[in-house]
């Protein structure tokens, strides 16, 4: 009977354990990435992609920061400044710190057009395009 029970605790333990998560591959996200387009619609569906001229670079570091020739608080072109930022691959958010609190930005990488776009939390959409440099 003992032997019954050690065994049938056993397999309970063994099959309750999860397979160990792979790791993500980041290797196409480390990079320099400069601001190529900004996204922003009026609320009506009508909005699209604009091309800017824009200096502003995000740098996607192996050590789980990004950092950036500009601010990550708001849909700005401007490059006046560094600020860094945690990211994570299996989120795919990076988290900055604004006014004192968490600010979530969402990525997509595309690696078809070697491009990552940044969707902000705005009321209405909001977004920003970044090619690799």
């Amino acid at each position: 009977m003992k032997y019954l029970l050690l065994t049938a605790f056993s397999i309970f333990i063994v099959s309750s354990c999860s397979p160990p998560k792979e790791p993500i591959d980041v290797t196409g996200l480390i990079d320099t990435w400069q601001l190529i387009e900004i996204y922003s619609d009026p609320g009506d569906g009508s909005g699209d992609f604009v091309q800017v001229d824009s200096d502003k670079t995000l740098e996607f570091l192996s050590n789980g920061f990004v950092v950036a020739t500009g601010s990550f608080c708001s849909l700005s072109t401007s490059s006046d400044g560094i600020e860094e930022a945690s990211y994570d691959d299996n989120t795919m958010q990076i988290t900055a710190q604004c006014s004192n609190q968490d600010f979530i930005i969402t990525y997509r990488l595309d690696d078809e057009a070697d491009e990552i776009e940044l969707s902000y939390p705005c009321i209405e959409g909001c977004a920003a395009k970044y090619a690799r440099i």
